[in-house]
């Protein structure tokens, strides 16, 4: 019944659009063009340099191998949080190149779905569409989704775990706890940056715990959180730390001191400095 349920749903969300008003068929046009523009562009082969170096490799190594060797003393970023990459390889084992830039093009498209959901609480339908087309006609969103990286994936989780949060704010159902807590694991898995994300979320979550009566209890629902984030978030850096004494390797070495990687001078990618 619930499958059924869910399939009716999925099914509701490709009929056709009827729209009320000439104002918001024009704002649905306005919002619809830079993703398909971004749309065309993922159609096309990859030829960014970290999306053949790494974001596609990985894929392909695994298609042709069956398996990745997390071998870091040859790939020095084997080990590192991969989450965004493990989904483009499902999607690779079954369609290639392009079922993976395709991917990366869908979480776009949840992540322009999240930012209509929230400004849609504050204004009308028509000024929410105008926020979706003001960030998908951003240069850095055709960045990311005409070359594959793993910022789409990451960014969808972020905006998804900060909509969760405001759930739980609004209802102080435990469940909206719990994903804000798997989506933020989810993004920690992803990449490590995405603490500047969740020391905040999570004091915010905090606070809100402590503000309200949950039926679940406050230090249950705290335990689960915690157990949740770290299950999908702590395993890449569990099994960094256990196979080159750095957990997130080969950054901050300088600090761990893995026998793998240079530790007197910390790794700086230098083309994020300019």
């Amino acid at each position: 019944g619930v499958t059924a349920a869910c399939c009716k749903e999925v099914l509701a969300l490709i009929s056709p659009l009827h729209l009320s008003g000439r104002r918001r068929a024009a704002m649905v046009a306005v919002a619809a063009l830079p993703l398909l523009c971004h749309l065309l562009v993922s159609l096309k082969p990859e030829q960014g340099a970290d999306g053949l170096a790494v974001h596609l490799m990985i894929p392909a190594w695994v298609s042709f191998h069956h398996y990745w060797h997390f071998d870091y003393r040859h790939i020095v970023w084997a080990v590192m949080p991969l989450g965004a990459d493990w989904c483009y390889t499902a999607v690779y084992m079954l369609g290639g190149e392009y079922a993976a830039r395709l991917l990366n093009f869908a979480f776009l498209c949840v992540i322009a779905a999240i930012v209509y959901s929230i400004t849609r609480r504050f204004t009308k339908p028509a000024t929410a569409l105008l926020a979706v087309a003001l960030f998908a006609a951003i240069p850095l969103v055709q960045l990311e989704t005409g070359s594959l990286m793993s910022e789409n994936v990451w960014a969808a989780l972020i905006a998804g775990a900060f909509w969760s949060v405001a759930l739980f704010q609004r209802t102080a159902q435990g469940r909206w706890l719990y994903l804000a807590a798997m989506l933020l694991g989810g993004a920690m898995a992803s990449k490590y940056g995405s603490l500047a994300f969740v020391v905040p979320l999570a004091a915010f979550a905090a606070y809100t715990l402590l503000k309200s009566k949950p039926a679940g209890g406050r230090l249950r629902m705290a335990m689960i959180a915690v157990g949740v984030f770290a299950l999908f978030g702590a395993p890449p850096y569990v099994f960094a730390w256990h196979t080159t004494g750095n957990p997130v390797f080969p950054f901050f070495n300088d600090v761990f001191k893995s026998p793998w990687f240079e530790s007197r001078v910390r790794l700086v990618d230098r083309r994020w400095l300019t």
